[in-house]
């Protein structure tokens, strides 16, 4: 799918024909796609798929703008008189998905506000960041360990975790695109869930832990006492009733006259 001709190489008027640009750009969406499916998980998208993102967008620029060797604008041509709209539509999901994943947020950008192929510095950052976590872990995980507390990990790999966890933490107000909240959201399970290295929360989970389960105990407690009383009370009513009944009993057989 990737093999054909280079769709990366703008048309210029005297070369262009319509329906070549209509290849193209069939082509060139084609290839995104296949690209977004492929880096869907873990999510690369943007990373990934640039080039082929901005290939999208050449091509449908050409169509807006370049004529054919008649004269006739591709845009009339290709896309006025397209009344499923095609190629808008394709165009549509190409942007919209790369919209949806935030990927303008990882690249510097040009004058006129469109991606380009170099990543931002914050982006760079934090894939150093990422990678010196990796690469800690990587180096000191003992497999003995592979569903408990890895504690030599999580001593010497702290440092490398929490410089990078604070500098996502410190860029929220700008986010990141996708590619990066999804290496985030795995690294932070790997810490927590596949390492448990987040120590420093046992102590207050417990705490929670208990004081719920006490308060969850408390109307149980209350229940059983109440029945409890409720029970001894009326044990209590019934022996003094018998009692009662026989001294009446008694009082009666005394009143009785001798024949």
């Amino acid at each position: 799918m990737e093999g054909s001709a280079n769709p990366d190489t703008r048309m210029t008027k005297d070369d262009n024909h319509c329906e070549e640009l209509l290849e193209s750009f069939a082509l060139v969406s084609a290839n995104y796609t296949f690209c977004a499916i492929r880096f869907a998980r873990p999510i690369r998208l943007c990373q990934f798929c640039v080039e082929k993102y901005l290939s999208v967008e050449s091509v449908h620029s050409d169509i807006l703008t370049l004529e054919d060797e008649e004269g006739e604008q591709c845009k009339a041509k290709l896309l006025n008189l397209d009344r499923l709209q095609v190629v808008e539509a394709g165009f549509n999901y190409v942007t919209g998905l790369w919209q949806r994943a935030s990927c303008n947020k990882c690249f510097e950008t040009d004058s006129q506000g469109n991606p380009t192929k170099e990543l931002n510095e914050k982006t760079k950052k934090i894939l150093q960041l990422s990678n010196d976590t990796q690469t800690c872990i990587e180096e000191h995980h003992n497999d003995t360990y592979p569903a408990f507390y890895d504690p030599e990990v999580c001593t010497v790999c702290k440092k490398y975790y929490v410089e990078l966890n604070s500098f996502y933490d410190s860029q929220k107000e700008d986010g990141f695109c996708m590619d990066i909240v999804d290496m985030m959201n795995t690294t932070r399970s790997q810490w927590s869930t596949g390492l448990r290295c987040c120590v420093d929360r046992k102590q207050p989970e417990w705490v929670f832990l208990v004081s719920t389960a006490v308060f969850t105990c408390l109307p149980l407690v209350f229940y059983l006492a109440a029945y409890m009383f409720v029970t001894s009370k009326e044990q209590t009513v019934l022996r003094q009733s018998r009692l009662q009944e026989h001294i009446n009993s008694a009082t009666s057989s005394n009143m009785m006259c001798p024949d």
